[in-house]
Order: structure tokens, then C-alpha cells, then sequence
């Protein structure tokens, strides 16, 4: 049975005519922020959700997400006006950044998707060969920084997990949905990602196929 993926933008085409073979470069919706900024028409102030749902308008790709979970209400000004070059896939991943979260394509909308166990279970009997690295984690430090200025972070961090795991630290740099107010933004994207942690692998498999985290 085929697995549905969503739709895609094909790009390009080539045909090969020694095999008789035709290939595609194709990309999901995330292609449509690929472009640079322009001002919306909004009247500011407005939290980020509904921002961002302004933002999902502007590229022709709609929201999933009903609510965020982190700084849901973080109230947004033009950020961007002044900022050369900027695009909207930027905007995507600072907005990903201030939540707490993955930016991706889902069934073709636009999902935040919080970091959360799938559940899913691997038998050996499914594997040919597998790279498990070091862990990552668990997070025990959130720094939201201002580089290259030293001495403007401000930071949370659990010196319990510290002395217990080591270090491990989440530095968001440069976010400008979060620099007017990081002392606020800070405490949800805090709570929300501390004691998280994953083990990275490369994996080959009988066909399994992961394209989300």
C-alpha cells in the first residue's frame, strides 16, 4: 500500500534516454517561504500565533497548529522591516526557535511540532546495520544570547541535572521574536525542552523510511 507524503513542487525534470528513465527533483511546501520578506499587512500589536498564521497567508500554506504550547501570547511588533535579506523560512525557524519546536510540512500544512517520544519500536530483525553516536542531552541550559556581544545572555539552567549528566546547552542566538523580552520568553522554552535528550544513529533498514524526527 503507498504511503501518502503529501504533495510536491516538481522543479525539474531529466530524461535519460540510454535507460528509459525519467527523474524528478520535486520539493514539499516549505519551498513557498523560500522567499524574501516582505511587510504584512497587519495591525500590531499581535500575539505570535496569530502572527504566525499571517505569515502561513502570505506563503499559501495553511497552519496546523490550532495553539502553541510555548509563547503562544508573546506579543509581536514588524521585527523584520529593517533586516536586509531576511526570509520567510527564516522567520519560520526563529518562530520554531521562540516555541520550542520542529518546523515541517505535514499532509502540506505547516506544522510546529513539539519534541515529543513517537513510541515506535525497532527489532533487530529490521536492521542491517546500525551507528548508534554518543546521547545528546539531557538539556540542562537554555541561553538566549546576543552574538557577538558577551555579557547580554540571559539564561535558565538546573544545576542538579548538571552535576548529575554534565553540561548540555541550548543556545538560541540572534532570535529577534525573543530579544525585546527574553526574560520572559525564556521560562516557557525552559521548561518545555529541559531534561529532553536523544541518542543520534545511522541506520539502514529493510526499506523503512523516517522523514520526521
Amino acid at each position: 500500500e503507498p504511503l501518502d507524503f503529501g504533495s510536491f513542487k516538481v522543479t525539474e525534470v531529466n530524461y535519460i534516454k540510454d535507460t528509459n528513465e525519467t527523474t524528478f527533483v520535486a520539493y514539499d511546501f516549505m519551498i513557498n517561504s523560500m522567499k524574501q520578506y516582505s511587510m504584512l499587512d497587519v495591525h500590531y500589536p499581535i500575539n505570535l500565533y496569530e502572527y504566525t498564521k499571517k505569515i502561513c497567508e502570505r506563503i499559501g500554506v495553511d497552519l496546523k497548529n490550532t495553539s502553541f504550547k510555548v509563547n503562544n501570547d508573546l506579543i509581536m511588533k514588524d521585527l523584520w522591516k529593517n533586516i536586509d535579506g531576511i526570509t520567510y523560512r527564516d522567520i519560520l525557524t526563529q518562530i520554531a526557535q521562540a516555541t520550542a519546536s520542529i518546523c515541517i510540512i505535514n499532509n502540506d500544512k505547516i506544522e510546529f511540532k513539539e519534541l515529543e517520544r513517537t513510541n515506535e519500536t525497532i527489532t533487530y530483525d529490521n536492521l542491517f546495520k546500525l551507528t548508534l553516536k554518543p546521547k545528546y542531552g539531557e538539556i540542562n541550559s537554555i541561553v538566549l544570547s546576543r552574538q557577538p556581544i558577551v555579557g547580554e545572555d540571559v539564561f535558565l539552567k538546573d544545576d542538579n541535572s548538571i552535576n548529575e549528566n554534565g553540561l548540555t546547552e541550548l543556545n538560541i542566538a540572534n532570535n529577534q521574536i525573543v530579544d525585546k523580552d527574553r526574560e520572559t520568553a525564556i521560562t516557557e522554552i525552559y521548561n518545555e525542552l529541559k531534561g529532553k535528550y536523544f541518542y543520534p544513529f545511522e541506520i539502514e533498514t529493510e526499506g523503512l523510511g523516517w522523514y520526521e524526527i
